[in-house]
């Protein structure tokens, strides 16, 4: 097997847990800590920029959303088998992921230029959506 066989492998498991941690622990910690991590990520700080009604409603969507968020993650990783195997649960862990990198290319478009972060963010999702789709196609039982 060629160094770059060998390489694909390792590079799609790295992105592939590395992606579905974050997952996790973004999720898990943003549901949590809401307003920390709202301040964190985007500097938005609802209790103190928002009244109070308003910021409870987004802080309420936030925790919801990250909610959502891991528990995609907890799913991914116990179906990464299935993932790597099975054809229709690879198109739908895939199609999620695009989906993820699609609503930020959105964004940048309808809302303008984010924080240096999420261009990070959303290049490594990019990354790791190519490497896992290259290395699933060998993977895949037809």
């Amino acid at each position: 097997m060629s160094g770059r066989r060998r390489a694909l492998p390792l590079l799609s498991d790295a992105f592939f847990y590395g992606y579905t941690g974050t997952c996790v622990v973004a999720g898990a910690t943003g549901a949590a800590f809401a307003n920390l991590d709202l301040a964190l990520v985007s500097g938005f700080r609802p209790h103190e920029q928002l009244p109070g009604r308003a910021a409870a409603t987004v802080l309420s969507q936030h925790r919801f959303l990250r909610a959502i968020e891991m528990g995609f993650g907890v799913y991914s990783l116990r179906q990464r088998e299935a993932i790597h195997r099975d054809p229709a649960t690879n198109r739908v862990f895939l199609s999620l992921m695009a989906s993820g990198i699609a609503a930020r290319a959105l964004a940048r478009a309808v809302d303008g230029r984010p924080r240096v972060n999420a261009y990070v963010f959303g290049g490594s999702e990019l990354v790791g959506l190519a490497l896992i789709f290259a290395h699933t196609r060998s993977t895949l039982q037809r």
